[in-house]
């Protein structure tokens, strides 16, 4: 009887970890680009700054800018912290947007360049592929938009 306690004791014990290990990797779970976005997001409601995603003929290029330098510094941790989260990314599932551009990335089929500027942050995303072209331009760029507070130009749609 007191073996099966003991037991029973270490196998809720294990499930307990195992149920706080999950609830951390849920946590920290996500797409680091849309953290990227989210934080970006916040950012520019806090400080009124603008958020433009502008469509390219090969792609997308989301211009960041803010007006204080708190704002500026907090754009560049974002971004910072995207840049050292994408490389262990490993994408949730292949209908996810955000996986496909990740893999995109990763298998070289789409250019990323993350600029910090003075006035927050140039974010490039270029490909020959076509279809990648009109997956960035039409489900991608809602994704940045802040409404109503940000500049929507490409994608007013989406407010």
């Amino acid at each position: 009887m007191e073996r099966a306690i003991i037991r029973f004791k270490q196998t809720v014990s294990f499930l307990v970890l195992l149920a706080l290990t999950n609830l951390a990797q849920a946590a920290g779970a996500g797409c680091p680009r849309d953290i990227l976005i989210k934080d970006i997001q916040a950012t520019i409601k806090k400080s009124g700054g603008t958020v433009e995603p502008v469509h390219l003929k090969d792609g997308i290029a989301i211009v960041v800018t803010v007006k204080s330098t708190s704002a500026v510094k907090a754009v560049h941790k974002a971004v910072d912290a995207y840049l050292a989260r994408r490389a262990g990314y490993a994408a949730p599932s292949s209908g996810d947007n955000c996986a496909s551009i990740m893999k995109s990335v990763a298998a070289k089929q789409l250019s990323e360049q993350a600029e910090k500027t003075s006035t927050g942050a140039l974010l490039l995303y270029g490909t020959s592929d076509t279809a990648l072209v009109a997956k960035l331009h039409k489900d991608d760029c809602c994704n940045w938009c802040v409404c109503p507070a940000g500049t929507v130009t490409s994608c007013a749609r989406c407010c």
